[in-house]
């Protein structure tokens, strides 16, 4: 009767269980800083349009005061642009229905100086609207200064 001799591994079959452990360790983190890389960008895309939309608003809301002849130009002014889809409508009252809201302070000061009277209009837009706390995260100010 012949003893076999018990042959020794010199090759690699598959992989331990400690190796798929790490591996998947590894693609675990991998995987998890990538959903936060997108999730932090749509969130910071989202914000600066809302900032930008802001902006365009203000931006407006100033052309239309320099529209008024300087004997009309109203001192202050608060309104409402609601957001809906892709259309921006303006209201005097806050609205229920929109997907962003932005809330409009316009005044106009007299300010005399060595060119003459002029008028210092300030707009404030406040952007990024919290539906459960009711208040606005940014806001947005130009200033612009004309003459009679």
């Amino acid at each position: 009767m012949e003893v076999s001799k018990l042959k020794k591994r010199t090759k690699q079959d598959g992989m331990t269980l400690v190796e798929v452990l790490c591996a998947m360790l590894i693609l675990s983190f991998v995987m998890v800083t990538v959903v936060y890389a997108l999730v932090y960008r749509i969130h910071s895309f989202k914000k600066t349009r809302e900032k930008t939309t802001a902006i365009v608003i203000a931006q407006s809301a100033i052309e239309e005061i320099n529209k008024y002849p300087s004997t009309a130009i109203p001192s202050a002014q608060k309104y409402y642009v609601a957001k809906n889809g892709e259309n921006l409508i303006r209201s005097e009252s806050k609205p229920k229905d929109f997907t962003e809201l932005y809330e409009v302070n316009a005044t106009n000061t007299t300010n005399s100086s060595s060119f003459g009277m002029l008028y210092d209009i300030n707009v404030t837009v406040k952007y990024a609207y919290m539906r459960g706390s009711g208040g606005f995260l940014g806001n947005i100010v130009l200033n612009t200064q004309r003459g009679r």
